[in-house]
């Protein structure tokens, strides 16, 4: 549902550290080049994050890293990022986990949405 544009909900992990969600783009596959996070209504903003990508499930390579970020200080705000360092294959599985506590001190990780770009395969 995070990914589904019509959606208008928010979704919120439970309060631990190092909280994540995980896309299973499923027979699909993603050369992803960069995304974009949507903030809920607030508070508790997220700060800090890293995205993870993977093929199997199983072994994980980080695609970008921030760190006690403000940019999401508004509600429903959309912030397109850069990959920093993307991943050379395309891949079935991203993961976004919170690093850091929100502004707020706490470990709930927070979205209204999120958005992958890059060239989509989808096998016939």
């Amino acid at each position: 549902f995070l990914i589904d544009e019509t959606w208008k909900g928010t979704w919120k992990s439970p309060n631990e550290r190092r909280s994540w969600v995980k896309i299973d783009l499923m027979d699909a596959k993603v050369d992803l080049n960069s995304y974009a996070l949507k903030s809920h209504s607030g508070p508790g903003y997220l700060r800090s994050w890293i995205v993870e990508v993977s093929d199997d499930d199983k072994k994980w390579h980080c695609v970008d890293k921030k760190t006690f970020r403000n940019d999401y200080n508004t509600p429903y705000r959309w912030i397109k990022w850069t990959c920093m360092t993307p991943y050379s294959n395309p891949i079935r599985y991203i993961k976004f986990t919170m690093t850091d506590m929100s502004e707020e001190r706490k470990n709930i990780f927070w979205l209204s949405g999120i958005e992958l770009f890059g060239d989509l395969i989808i096998p016939k």
